[in-house]
């Protein structure tokens, strides 16, 4: 395969992107700064970013989602009515380790993560499948990647969605803070996650608790175990 075709039958040439890494569904290439997600032939309509979300997500252009250029087909079509094939994106860089991140850096990630949640919502878009990697952390702060399965659901209410969009940026928050916390052998008081990270998000906020539960100048300084 050398070439993908935009929805106006623009031809992008791939043979310039390089293999950057893949998951259950896709294969994701870098070329510079842009980065090209392709889906597998045998990947689930379910798991594939659909034309309308791509065009919400691109209008609502936010600061902590990562920006999205264009998507593509296989074949050159003067109408396409399959799903999408692949599509364009930032690259945005990520630190290896968030421990060693300190109070304020965390507020201020959280508190854009938080007003982006609400924006979602108001705009009835329910984030899914958060895990390990899908928010990216860096010296600009936190950037929600993998949009693949966001869904509209104009059937609950902004304060309904709101809640769930919490839950799901502190679940992926946890896996990656365990993540690193395997990968750095650190001796951590695993209560100390549960604490600070267990948040009655439905009518807490993140920011307000975390700020009240941070104890130490960093996050590994947080969750280590007294001696």
């Amino acid at each position: 395969m050398e070439f993908l075709y935009d929805k106006n039958n623009e031809p992008l040439e791939i043979s310039n992107f390089k293999y950057y890494n893949e998951g259950m569904c896709a294969r994701v290439f870098k070329e510079n700064e842009l980065m090209l997600k392709i889906y597998k032939s045998d990947c689930s309509h379910r798991y594939i970013l659909s034309r309308k979300m791509f065009s919400i997500l691109q209008e609502l252009d936010l600061p902590n989602v990562v920006k999205l250029y264009n998507y593509y087909y296989l074949e050159y079509k003067k109408y396409h009515i399959s799903p999408i094939k692949a599509y364009s994106m930032e690259y945005v860089p990520g630190d290896n380790s968030i421990l060693n991140k300190n109070k304020n850096y965390l507020l201020s990630a959280l508190y854009a993560l938080e007003n982006t949640c609400l924006i979602l919502a108001e705009n009835k878009i329910e984030i899914q499948d958060s895990h390990t990697s899908n928010i990216i952390f860096n010296s600009q702060g936190a950037t929600l990647i993998d949009v693949d399965t966001y869904s509209l659901n104009k059937l609950k209410t902004v304060n309904k969605i709101f809640t769930h969009n919490k839950e799901e940026i502190l679940y992926a928050l946890k896996s990656r803070i365990k993540r690193d916390i395997l990968a750095q052998d650190a001796e951590i008081d695993y209560y100390k996650i549960l604490y600070l990270l267990n948040i009655d998000v439905m009518r807490k906020s993140i920011v307000d608790e975390v700020d009240k539960r941070f104890k130490g100048e960093t996050l590994l300084e947080n969750f280590k175990r007294k001696s």
